[in-house]
């Protein structure tokens, strides 16, 4: 598949990130409960598996590999934020790294990250509020003009 990025998406953009979720899925056999967690080597592996399954022209390349990253880290957060909302394991987590999961999400340090980021999205200084439901923004833009 051929792509282009825009912003911190891809175009396509749906399709890219069902690849990413995909490898992310396959290759997550330990417990990171963050994705800064993940080693370099794992990071790695993931982006070459990335690679042979889209391709880019090398004047996008800085721009993939930093869509690429942010994807990946979203997909992990977001994944881990509804998992522990609903109380449901995903179905790519294997089980007893659920259990360890489980474990780190009741720490204190967990806690505590959780407490500031809960602060950091609630600010009255700013931010913003995404109501597109599944369009990303990228998709949105290209269907207004």
């Amino acid at each position: 598949m051929i792509i282009r990025p825009e912003g911190n998406e891809f175009i396509p953009n749906n399709e890219v990130t069902k690849i990413i979720t995909d490898i992310l899925a396959s290759l997550y056999l330990t417990p990171y409960p963050t994705w800064s967690d993940f080693p370099e080597s794992l990071v790695e592996q993931m982006f070459n598996q990335f690679k042979t399954k889209c391709s880019w022209e090398d004047q996008y390349n800085r721009e993939i590999c930093k869509n690429w990253e942010y994807k990946c880290r979203k997909r992990l957060s977001d994944s881990f934020s509804t998992a522990r909302r609903v109380k449901k394991k995903p179905s790519w987590v294997l089980p007893h790294i659920w259990v360890d999961l489980e474990k780190y999400w009741t720490t204190n340090k967990f806690k505590k990250q959780s407490e500031q980021g809960k602060k950091a999205r609630t600010s009255e200084k700013g931010g913003s509020l995404h109501c597109l439901g599944l369009r990303s923004m990228g998709d949105t833009r290209r269907h207004l003009t």
